[in-house]
């Protein structure tokens, strides 16, 4: 149900587009139309290019499959090592980006070990919990930088999943808009001073939402 603001996100990071020194990657869950104006299920991965139309996507699509779970946590792996063959970099950063629950999760109110949630596929009913969060992070090697585009997930539990397998952390303790973080005034900045370090990305990144 965030789907037209995946869409105004993924136009919003066309705004700076990948350069020499920094590939942005995004993939997307959703229902999208075809030229024939026919409905169609599934994932797309994008390879962000710069562009100045707002209103349609214009990067090339990498990957593509219409079978697919965005809740499965390993299908988070799958992309992310997929991402680091394909477009092998010094750093990474991971932006995980959908409604977040905070401690809650909607499947567990009665139990007492609850988790916490997050990419929520609205088609499966499934999605991704802490200890998968942690379990994500760790298989892939680890990231530089782990950011949560959603509401609630800037928790001392999260942290504790992930702690071992990346070195800064953002997120909100409470809600995030729905429209998400501002990808093309942080993306800028990295873009023309990719040099920067992991605090200081984090600080742009922070510091523009």
């Amino acid at each position: 149900d965030l789907s037209d603001a995946a869409i105004i996100n993924l136009n919003d990071m066309e705004r700076v587009g990948s350069t020499e020194k920094v590939n942005i990657i995004a993939e997307t869950g959703r229902r999208y139309i075809n030229l024939d104006g026919k409905w169609e299920q599934g994932v797309r991965r994008f390879y962000i290019q710069k562009d100045s139309d707002t209103t349609q996507l214009h990067s090339k699509i990498v990957f593509k499959s219409n079978s697919y779970d965005m809740g499965d946590y390993k299908r988070a792996i799958e992309f992310v090592k997929w991402t680091k063959k394909k477009f092998p970099a010094k750093r990474y950063i991971l932006i995980l980006w959908d409604h977040g629950t905070g401690w809650l999760d909607p499947k567990k109110q009665n139990n007492k070990n609850t988790n916490k949630g997050i990419s929520f596929d609205d088609e499966t009913g499934n999605y991704i919990n802490t200890e998968e969060i942690g379990k994500i992070v760790k298989e892939v090697g680890g990231v530089d930088i782990l950011a949560f585009d959603a509401c609630l997930m800037q928790m001392a539990e999260v942290l504790r999943e992930v702690k071992d397998y990346t070195k800064v952390v953002i997120g909100s303790e409470e809600v995030v808009p729905g429209y998400g973080y501002p990808y093309a005034l942080f993306l800028n900045a990295i873009v023309k001073n990719p040099a920067m370090s992991n605090e200081d990305i984090a600080k742009v990144i922070v510091t523009a939402f």
